[in-house]
């Protein structure tokens, strides 16, 4: 899966801490040969795109939105619906790589739609932990 350095951030965050950015800090991230694959490339931005899931309930929270239906609607189709309409294009129109990316995104809206209860799952742990704090 991928996100987890960005959930690490938020509940970093959550818990009051201040994120800072240096830009004389360095960071060499080494790659295997392995991961410099379409193949891998096409897995990590499906793992991407189901972490932005996933992390929407820290960003929610700590951007103080409700937890309840009618937001997490609301936010789905602000942030997904050109995306919809773009893989149906692509659906229609593309190449075979822009149909398996189309495919594939449409996929991870499925899985948003079927797993609704995971946001709200999350967004309560997350508001039983930092009511804890």
């Amino acid at each position: 899966m991928a996100g987890e350095d960005s959930e690490l951030i938020l509940a970093f965050r959550l818990a009051g801490y201040e994120i800072w950015y240096h830009p004389n800090l360095k960071f060499k991230h080494f790659i295997t040969k392995a991961r410099l694959t379409a193949e891998y490339a096409f897995r990590l931005n499906k793992e991407r795109r189901i972490s932005i899931f996933l992390l929407a309930p820290y960003h929610h929270h700590l951007r103080g939105i409700p937890a309840n239906g009618f937001y997490y609607s609301i936010w789905v189709l602000k942030n997904y619906t050109i995306g919809v309409l773009t893989s149906c294009l692509k659906l229609l129109f593309g190449n075979r790589l822009t149909k398996a990316h189309a495919r594939q995104h449409l996929g991870t809206l499925k899985y948003m739609f079927l797993n609704v209860q995971d946001y709200f799952l999350i967004r309560k742990q997350i508001a039983t932990w930092v009511n804890r704090l």
